[in-house]
């Protein structure tokens, strides 16, 4: 990390002033990881009435009928109220209002909420670790969105996702790529290895240097004077929401994600033309909305009446896949070390 500080006093600039810093990475590599053997936790157990997945202080629970893990509890404290779920929508921002995203892109929107799921499936991979298949078809944007959640007896869930595409050369651009959650409200102190402090995007990121941040989640809100999308990280190693104790969740990225919690719902945030709704008439809900996301669309900001992002940092349709972790967290836990960590 560099920085350059005023050397003098001015009428305007104090001395010892920053104007100006900069951020290199100097190594491409990766942590040094542990192997451990799963076979030292305790033995699965898969309840077929309730489709839960037990071990040693933790259970998992799916929906059978929307393929949605519904719960997902750790030495008593449930993690997840309910999610993730695949989402390709963003609440428009003024500048996708002036590029009337809203318009173009309905068909990632209707796809994000009207999902039919076709295969659910519980595989008994060995005594330490179940994997559940889910599959869902997209008709509005001809595709198929598939996800594999590997459960382990070490209390880990594993979350992989693929999207694939038909239609590719009749589809407008994504909005997002990613999942969305809920997490129980009182799991309010957010914790992040990525780019910070302030929110950040694909195409507005460089002053954004990577970095270890905390801050509330009610913190993470920007006030637009009107609702949008707002408060996303971008390059997230990993993430920790806790609560007063310390104890929730972690979320670790394969390979970097984009990150946003909320104390308001995506829907609350979404606007059908930009001069509709204020800040003041946003109410906190009793859940923090979580988006996990492999990446979104840029903000553009060229002009706001019709410019859209520069192409490098849009999303065209064409088959994704990422991965990430879900992990509980205590406090004291040294978190890079469990991110680090894999299994035989």
């Amino acid at each position: 990390n560099f920085k350059a500080l005023s050397n003098k006093s001015s009428d305007v600039v104090p001395k010892d002033h920053e104007v100006a810093t900069a951020q290199f990475k100097l190594l491409q590599g990766t942590f040094s990881s542990e192997t451990s053997d799963l076979s030292v936790f305790k033995t699965l157990v898969y309840d077929e009435s309730s489709s839960t997945i037990s071990g040693e202080n933790f259970s998992v629970k799916f929906n059978t009928n929307t393929g949605i893990l519904s719960s997902f509890s750790s030495n008593g404290k449930e993690l997840i109220k309910s999610g993730p779920t695949p989402n390709f929508w963003r609440a428009p921002t003024d500048n996708d209002f002036g590029n009337r995203m809203p318009e173009k892109c309905e068909a990632w929107k209707n796809a994000t909420y009207n999902r039919v799921l076709s295969r659910f499936e519980v595989i008994k991979k060995s005594e330490h670790e179940y994997l559940v298949e889910v599959e869902y078809e997209m008709p509005e944007v001809d595709g198929k969105w598939e996800i594999h959640y590997r459960v382990l007896a070490s209390g880990e869930v594993q979350v992989e996702n693929r999207f694939t595409t038909s239609n590719s050369d009749e589809l407008p651009y994504l909005p997002r790529f990613g999942m969305r959650m809920r997490l129980p409200k009182e799991m309010d102190q957010m914790t992040w290895y990525g780019r910070g402090p302030f929110e950040n995007y694909w195409d507005r990121k460089n002053s954004a240097h990577v970095g270890v941040y905390s801050s509330s989640v009610a913190d993470q809100y920007f006030n637009y004077c009107s609702p949008q999308e707002n408060g996303n990280k971008c390059d997230v190693r990993w993430a920790t929401f806790t609560d007063e104790k310390g104890q929730g969740l972690l979320i670790a990225g394969a390979p970097l994600l984009s990150v946003s919690a909320l104390p308001f719902s995506m829907e609350d945030l979404n606007r059908s033309s930009r001069a509709e709704g204020h800040v003041n008439e946003l109410k906190p809900r009793n859940f923090i909305s979580l988006n996990v996301d492999l990446k979104q669309t840029g903000v553009g900001g060229d002009n706001s009446w019709g410019a859209t992002a520069y192409e490098p940092y849009m999303l065209f349709p064409k088959e994704y896949s990422y991965s990430y972790r879900l992990i509980p967290v205590e406090q004291g836990d040294d978190v890079q070390a469990m991110c680090s960590r894999k299994f035989e």
